[in-house]
């Protein structure tokens, strides 16, 4: 059994995954930061200006990291926008910090 240190963050967002079946980058930044001003903030990547962006893209770019160590997958959903869950793998060190 390997032993994980989650930093505070980390453990902030396996604990919200735990709790919910699925989430989209947009919800995970809403419920990971909820003060910032990013989610109502304006920007415009030559495709029209689009409010909030910089929230889905933060909120993807965590999830992806949690990802790539295994803790949550990507989720195939039809008519959805990417969506994300946590593993059994991401289950398990959330376990082994609650000892």
């Amino acid at each position: 059994m390997i032993n994980v240190k989650l930093t505070a963050f980390q453990l902030k967002a396996l604990n919200y995954l735990s709790t919910v079946e699925k989430t989209t980058p947009k919800a995970f930044a809403e419920k990971m930061w909820p003060e910032s001003n990013m989610h109502s903030r304006y920007s415009n990547q030559g495709h029209g200006a689009c409010r909030g962006k910089a929230a889905w893209l933060s909120g993807g770019s965590y999830l992806s990291k949690l990802q790539k160590k295994g803790w949550v997958r990507w989720v195939l959903e039809f008519r959805e926008s990417t969506v994300y869950a946590i593993t059994q793998e991401g289950r398990k060190v959330l376990r082994e910090q609650e000892k």
